[in-house]
Order: C-alpha cells, then structure tokens, then sequence
C-alpha cells in the first residue's frame, strides 16, 4: 500500500481531527527514517508545547 492510499484511508476515517495533541493519554512515537539513517521522536508533551509539532 503506497503512504498516499494510507494517508487517504486515515482521513477518510478520522478526518483532520486526529493529532498528537488530541490523544488522551500521553504517547511517545519513534521511527527511524531509513534513508537518511535519522531517528525521530514524537511526542503528545511536545504537541502540546508547539502547534508545529503536532501531527
């Protein structure tokens, strides 16, 4: 499934309504960006700090 059909059924089925800073309970999400070999941390705390971390 191509990340443009995935992002298309999560809009479908929760609209824009859906980020970080919406999420009850805190959560902390790694990933790990294969081609640049760079990690990524997000998290609720930090959407909640800034609107441009909130996804």
């Amino acid at each position: 499934m191509s990340m443009e059909a995935m992002e298309r059924i999560m809009k479908e089925a929760f609209g824009d309504r859906l980020t970080l800073c919406n999420i009850v309970k805190q959560v902390l999400i790694s990933c790990y960006e294969l081609q640049s070999f760079f990690s990524l941390i997000f998290s609720r705390a930090n959407a909640l700090e800034s609107e441009s971390f909130d996804f």
